[in-house]
């Protein structure tokens, strides 16, 4: 029998501070000082008071403009009922079995784009009416489709993924008479508001919401209501 060498320690985290300042020099490398620090320390406020401010974004679809060939070695297409059921396994997709049930039931549907068979990147369309933040809920105009629940794998970031997956959905979307595209991105999620400028999206409104205790609150600026979408309270 031939003896195995045990494998190595993992090596100990780093310290809170150590990763602070890490994630901050990385962000101050990619937006500059003020972004870094408004990238770090907004999520923290947010924590803290339970208020939360977001961009709502707003796109009219047009079919294939835009398409362009995923980086090699990617599927983009509309997931597969395999697929469906195999979402809730995936925990960095954090979409449980009922969240997936409610969604498609309500008409929504996703987008995924696939590296040998492993998920990489997905977004959820909605239409209607759809879950938001802290137990909220958003509807929208017959014609609006709402984008939501944008993910990208940690390795396969920095390709654009999110763009070839929004494009090739928008065919889906205009199928189902919706030919106006919504969205929202909390203000410091500088990320996702420069890739929903990428796709030609601009902002129309803002959205506003508190959850802290029984304190419960939310607001959608006349912009967003004007363009199809409200943020509401269903409790």
């Amino acid at each position: 029998m031939t003896n195995r060498e045990p494998p190595p320690p993992a090596p100990a985290p780093l310290p809170l501070a150590a990763r602070i300042k890490a994630r901050f020099l990385t962000e101050q490398q990619r937006w500059g000082t003020l972004r870094a620090l408004h990238t770090i320390g907004a999520p923290v406020v947010s924590n803290l008071t339970g208020i939360h401010l977001a961009h709502v974004f707003h796109r009219t679809l047009v079919v294939d403009v835009h398409l362009r060939t995923p980086p090699e070695g990617y599927d983009v297409r509309e997931l597969t009922e395999e697929d469906y059921a195999a979402l809730p396994g995936i925990p960095e997709a954090e979409c449980t079995a009922d969240f997936v049930a409610e969604a498609r039931q309500n008409g929504g549907f996703c987008v995924g784009a696939y590296q040998g068979g492993e998920l990489a990147a997905y977004v959820w369309r909605a239409f209607r009416e759809a879950p938001a933040e802290d137990g909220f809920r958003v509807r929208m105009g017959d014609r609006v489709r709402y984008g939501y629940k944008a993910f990208t794998m940690p390795e396969h970031r920095g390709l654009h993924l999110q763009s070839d997956i929004s494009f090739r959905s928008e065919r889906l979307c205009l199928e189902r008479g919706c030919d106006q595209g919504m969205s929202y991105v909390e203000v410091h999620n500088y990320p996702s508001i420069a890739g929903d400028k990428r796709r030609g999206s601009v902002a129309v409104g803002f959205l506003a919401w508190m959850s802290k205790g029984s304190v419960r609150w939310c607001y959608t600026s006349p912009g967003a209501r004007r363009a199809g979408f409200e943020l509401f309270d269903p409790r």
